[in-house]
């Protein structure tokens, strides 16, 4: 589905969501093979436990459509990511090889995870690195200026500014005030 959204074009973080999902699914990919090699799963005789699941994801997926081509991959995939979860809740209410349910509910809590983002992408929410990044605050005439002038810091304005942290840092009993008794409205009487 990857390779379908790049081939069609689409919106560019749609388009890195997907590159995402495709690597870490052929990662999983690749570790459950491992899993299976090492015959860790368990012969299944009898009836399929997963086809009703199998089959609601698919039917899920197969009407998933969206107005453009980065929609409609999400909302295949958020069918899919919510099949995932399916299907290993099926795996968890078997039992068996406890390698293999650890699995399971590692995917399950993934692909809920995986499904919760990309509706929130529907949504029009930023997620991923895009939301990580604080928004830039809208520029207006008085900032644009502002922003123009370099700034200088004085020394005063300096100690000013770092005042509020050495008071933070300020033992807990209170030091004599040098100015204790002095009207420091009327200067002129100081003789310090």
């Amino acid at each position: 589905m990857t390779e379908v959204l790049e081939a069609e074009g689409g919106d560019p973080q749609v388009l890195e969501k997907a590159r995402m999902s495709a690597d870490k699914q052929r990662k999983e990919i690749t570790e459950l093979e491992r899993l299976l090699g090492t015959g860790a799963a368990a012969a299944s005789g009898g009836e399929n436990p997963y086809a009703q699941a199998v089959e609601q994801m698919h039917q899920r997926m197969m009407a998933a459509n969206g107005a453009n081509p980065s929609e409609t991959w999400m909302r295949k995939m958020v069918a899919h990511h919510r099949g995932g979860v399916d299907m290993s809740n099926v795996l968890l209410e078997l039992g068996g090889d406890p390698r293999i349910l650890e699995k399971a509910r590692m995917t399950a809590a993934d692909q809920a995870k995986e499904a919760d983002e990309l509706e929130r992408m529907l949504q029009g929410e930023q997620v991923g690195a895009a939301a990580a990044a604080p928004a830039a605050p809208k520029a207006t005439p008085a900032t644009a200026a502002q922003a123009s002038v370099p700034q200088r810091t004085e020394p005063a304005a300096k100690a000013k500014a770092e005042a509020p942290k050495a008071a933070a840092k300020a033992p807990a009993e209170p030091a004599a005030d040098p100015h204790a008794g002095h009207d420091m409205n009327n200067m002129s009487n100081m003789s310090h």
